[in-house]
C-alpha cells in the first residue's frame, strides 16, 4: 500500500473514531433526556424531556444510517470488506461514497449487481418503515395538541378561520391530517402505515356515528384490517396492496359506491389506479345498480386499463336530479329547525363531530354564494 493510501486509511480511522465518540456521547445525552423522537413532543410543564437538544440526536441517527447504507452498498467493491461492521470501522462516509461512484460503473458481473439490487431494496424498505413510524409519531403529537386547541377555541368562536390566521405555516390539509390521526383510538400501534393512510382511516372513522364507532371497540384500525383478511403482526410491505384496497373500499363507501376490497385489490395488483373519472362514473351507475361499480372495475382490468367504450357518458335519471334540487330547500329548512330546537332545549344527543360542522358551514357558504350569483 502506498504512503498516500496509508495516510488516507489512517485519517479515515481517526474520523471514524471521532464519529463513534460523538455517537456515544449523543446516545448518553438521549438517555439522560428520557427519550428520542418523542422527547420534543412531551417536553413542557410537568412533562419529561427537552426540546433544543433533540434534533442533534436525530441528525446523528441519520448520519449513522447513511453510513450503514453506504457500507452495505460498497461491501465487496475494490477491496472493501464484505462485513459492514468492518467497513464502518475502516472507512469514512466520504470514502464510501467516492468508492461507490468510482467502482459501480466498471462492474460487469450481472449476478453481483442483482444481489446488490436486492440487498439495497431490502435496506430501503427497512429504513422507509422506520422513517414512516417516526413521521407518523410526529404527526400524532402535533394532532394531539391541535385537537386540544380546537376544543378550547370552539368555546370562543369558529376554528377554521382562526387556525388559518394563527398557523399560516401549516396548511389546512396538514392540520386536518394530524388531527384525524390523533383522534383514532389505538393509532399508536399502526404508525408504520404512514401519515396518509392513517389520516384516511381517521377521515372514515370520524364520519361514523357513535354507535358505529363503539362496534369497532378501542382498535378500529385493527378491526377493519382483520375483517378483510389482513394478517396482523407482519411488516407493512407484506400487506401494502391489501391495506390500500381496504382503504379504497372505505373511501368509496363514503360516496355510496360499494366495491369489495377483493375486487379493488385485483385492480391494484394489475398496476391500475382508480381515477377521478372512474369515481364520478361509478357514483352515477351505483344509483341504478349497486353491483355496477365492481363490474366496471373488473371490466377495466380485463381490458388492460383501457376505458374506451367502458367509461360511458352517464347521467342520472332526470327524476333523481329534480328530486335532489327540490330537497336542498327542504333539508336546509329541517336542519335549521332541528338546531333551533336543540338550542332551546340545550340538549345534544351523541357526540358532536366539530370537523363535520366546519365542513357543513363551508358547504352552506358555497351554496349561498352559488344561489346569489344566479339570482
Amino acid at each position: 500500500m502506498s504512503k498516500n493510501n496509508n495516510q488516507n486509511v489512517s485519517q479515515a480511522q481517526n474520523n471514524n473514531h471521532e464519529n463513534k465518540k460523538e455517537m456515544k456521547m449523543e446516545k448518553q445525552n438521549m438517555n439522560q433526556r428520557g427519550g428520542e423522537e418523542y422527547t420534543s413532543g412531551t417536553g413542557g410543564p410537568g412533562l419529561p424531556g427537552g426540546y433544543s437538544d433533540q434534533p442533534l440526536g436525530f441528525d446523528a441517527v441519520l448520519q449513522e444510517e447513511n453510513k450503514k447504507t453506504l457500507a452495505g452498498g460498497t461491501g465487496g467493491l475494490g477491496g472493501v470488506p464484505e462485513d459492514s461492521e468492518e467497513v464502518i470501522k475502516d472507512y469514512s462516509y466520504d470514502d464510501l461514497l467516492a468508492k461507490l461512484k468510482e467502482e459501480v460503473p466498471n462492474i460487469t458481473d450481472k449476478k453481483f449487481l442483482i444481489t446488490k439490487v436486492r440487498e439495497s431494496d431490502a435496506d430501503y424498505k427497512d429504513v422507509f418503515a422506520k422513517a414512516s413510524k417516526i413521521v407518523s409519531a410526529k404527526a400524532y403529537v402535533a394532532g394531539v395538541y391541535l385537537n386540544q386547541l380546537k376544543f378550547l377555541r370552539s368555546r370562543e368562536g369558529g376554528w377554521m378561520k382562526w387556525a388559518d390566521e394563527t398557523f399560516p405555516e401549516i396548511n389546512k390539509t396538514a392540520r386536518e391530517n394530524r388531527m384525524r390521526i390523533a383522534s383514532l383510538p389505538g393509532v399508536e400501534n399502526y404508525f408504520d402505515l404512514g401519515v396518509e393512510r392513517l389520516s384516511e382511516f381517521g377521515r372514515y372513522y370520524n364520519k361514523l356515528t357513535v354507535k358505529q364507532q363503539t362496534t369497532l371497540s378501542d382498535d378500529p384500525i385493527g378491526m377493519m384490517l382483520r375483517e378483510h383478511g389482513v394478517t396482523m403482526g407482519q411488516p407493512f410491505e407484506n400487506n401494502r396492496t391489501k391495506i390500500d384496497s381496504i382503504m379504497a373500499h372505505y373511501d368509496l363507501a363514503q360516496k355510496k359506491i360499494n366495491v369489495s376490497p377483493d375486487v379493488i385489490e385485483k385492480f391494484f395488483k394489475a398496476k391500475l389506479k382508480i381515477t377521478g373519472a372512474d369515481r364520478k362514473y361509478m357514483a352515477l351507475i351505483a344509483q341504478k345498480d349497486e353491483k355496477a361499480p365492481g363490474k366496471y372495475l373488473d371490466a377495466v382490468r380485463a381490458a388492460g386499463g383501457e376505458r374506451e367504450g367502458l367509461l360511458l357518458e352517464a347521467t342520472p335519471d332526470a327524476s333523481i336530479v329534480d328530486r335532489k334540487i327540490k330537497n336542498i330547500d327542504t333539508q336546509v329548512s329541517k336542519l335549521g329547525s332541528s338546531l333551533k330546537e336543540a338550542f332551546r332545549k340545550e340538549e345534544f344527543e351523541g357526540s358532536v363531530d366539530l370537523e363535520a360542522i366546519d365542513e357543513l358551514i363551508e358547504s352552506l357558504q358555497k351554496l349561498r354564494s352559488t344561489l346569489r350569483s344566479h339570482a
